[in-house]
């Protein structure tokens, strides 16, 4: 099972992966994400809200992972809703 939580930052937002998550993998998929600020993923990316993104980390370890998502005025319901169709 992998519980997901998404909380805002001074300089964005962060996404909290626990569970059956592997760090390589997130690393991967995030890199083909986000690339040229269009979706290449399964997520269900908004063009909008990936122009927002200025960058992203992935920190960590399997099983507990964190996202960081570092831009202006990224909302935390915007990631909530793109992250419904990742498949980590």
């Amino acid at each position: 099972m992998l519980e997901k939580k998404v909380f805002k930052t001074s300089n964005g937002v962060n996404i909290k992966l626990t569970g059956d998550v592997k760090k390589d993998q997130v690393q991967s998929m995030l890199d083909s994400c986000v690339s040229d600020k269009e979706c290449a993923c399964e997520c269900d990316c908004d063009s909008i809200v990936m122009e927002k993104i200025e960058d992203k980390i992935v920190s960590g370890e399997n099983g507990k992972v964190i996202i960081s998502l570092v831009g202006k005025d990224i909302e935390v319901q915007e990631i909530q809703n793109a992250l419904k169709g990742c498949d980590f």
